[in-house]
């Protein structure tokens, strides 16, 4: 099972205690690109399965 945003956050603020440093910010920015990925891959396989009716 995936965690929820919020259990990442939590988890990514953890580990960035543990290990401070530029990489968390970075990794936040990941999980952004991430979502907006996915969003935007979702909406063309939206188009693509109405062009195929």
């Amino acid at each position: 099972m995936l965690p929820t945003i919020q259990e990442a956050k939590k988890e990514l603020e953890i580990a960035g205690q543990l290990n401070p440093g530029p990489w968390t910010a970075h990794s936040v920015n990941v999980g952004i690109a991430a979502r907006n990925i996915a969003r935007k891959n979702l909406t063309m396989n939206r188009q693509q399965r109405k062009k195929r009716k």
